[in-house]
C-alpha cells in the first residue's frame, strides 16, 4: 500500500514554548488532497508529536478563508472578529514559496 504524502505548508508557535500547530497539504490513502491542521507538542523523550489533527477538503478551506476574508470580520448572524484576529502579522500577509522532498 502506498503511504500517503505530507508537506508542511507552515509552522505555527502555540500558546507555550512547547506547543505548536502544523499545516499540511496530504494526501489520502485514496489520492485526495487535503489539509492538515495538527496540534503538536514537544516531550524530551519523544520530540514533535501529534496531540490530535483534523482534515478538511480544499472546499471547506476556500469557506474557512471566505469566512475570515469578509470585511470587518463580520459573519452570518451578526457579530464580528475582534480587530486582533483581523490583522496579520506582516510575515503572514507575505508570499511563501515551500518545497519538500519527497520520501
Amino acid at each position: 500500500m502506498k503511504r500517503p504524502r505530507e508537506t508542511t505548508l507552515a509552522t505555527l508557535d502555540g500558546p507555550g514554548e512547547h506547543e505548536r500547530l502544523i499545516v499540511q497539504l496530504a494526501e489520502t490513502p485514496v489520492g485526495e488532497n487535503v489539509v492538515q491542521l495538527c496540534q503538536q507538542s514537544w516531550e524530551e523523550a519523544l520530540g514533535w508529536f501529534n496531540q490530535q489533527s483534523i482534515r478538511r477538503t480544499s472546499d471547506q478551506v476556500a469557506e474557512l478563508k471566505n469566512v475570515l476574508a469578509r470585511p470587518n470580520g463580520r459573519r452570518r448572524g451578526g457579530g464580528s472578529l475582534r480587530s486582533a484576529f483581523r490583522a496579520a502579522d506582516r510575515q503572514f500577509a507575505l508570499p511563501r514559496i515551500v518545497r519538500a522532498e519527497s520520501a
